[in-house]
């Protein structure tokens, strides 16, 4: 029996594009927010088109969602390649899918707003900077799909502790178990141990977070 795709590994030293590990981790970490803003504007524009009445509600709404789940696979990609792993677009699939339907509920109520008019002028026009505003919530979210991806390839036996980033941190809030610098305190732990990655929307931050996850042997996630 071969093993899945996503078992193969690339090599730690350099991948075929003669990238070092290192060098190949930090493409991926300034890429990503360049992506997040990327895939944003795709969005934007498909909001602008439902503006200027180029399409209709029902086929912005399957362009926005194909745009979403596109995104989550490229992210968990990079996630993948970053832990050191050739990407398997089956695997990909099935972790946008999973992801997408999870946020299901969220773009249901943008939906509903948008059918019920909220953001419509008196004019009958559609005012697209309340709903990019929450697009683009769709966008930041990523990152915790590109987290993700690599805290789950990485070697079982890691240690890994949350490090707190620059920003205002969250304070405890009805709903979450736990904030970030409660993950913080505790210091170095096992990699079962950790109940999320930085971005995933499980601290009261939401996709806010500037907090890293780093190894003990000093990798950091995105």
């Amino acid at each position: 029996m071969t093993a899945p795709p996503y078992q193969y590994v690339i090599n730690e030293e350099e991948d075929e594009d003669g990238l070092e590990k290192e060098d190949r981790d930090k493409v991926l970490i300034l890429f990503l927010p360049i992506l997040i803003q990327l895939i944003g504007n795709r969005m934007f524009d498909t909001t602008s088109m439902l503006r200027d009445r180029e399409i209709d509600f029902l086929q912005w709404s399957g362009r926005v969602q194909a745009i979403i789940k596109d995104a989550h696979e490229t992210a968990y990609g990079m996630g993948m390649v970053k832990a050191g792993l050739i990407p398997s677009t089956e695997v990909q699939t099935k972790a946008a899918e999973a992801i997408v339907l999870e946020q299901q509920e969220f773009f249901e109520s943008l939906q509903r707003d948008i059918v019920d008019g909220r953001y419509t002028n008196p004019d009958g026009s559609i005012r697209t900077d309340p709903i990019n505003t929450r697009l683009f919530n769709y966008s930041k979210r990523i990152r915790g799909t590109a987290n993700r991806a690599w805290f789950d390839n990485i070697p079982f036996t890691t240690l890994v502790m949350w490090q707190l980033g620059q920003k205002e941190h969250c304070q405890p809030t009805q709903g979450f178990d736990f904030t970030c610098p409660e993950l913080a305190a505790r210091g170095f732990i096992s990699k079962s141990a950790m109940p999320t990655v930085p971005g995933e929307c499980k601290t009261p931050c939401y996709f806010n977070c500037g907090c890293e996850i780093v190894t003990r042997d000093g990798q950091t996630s995105f």
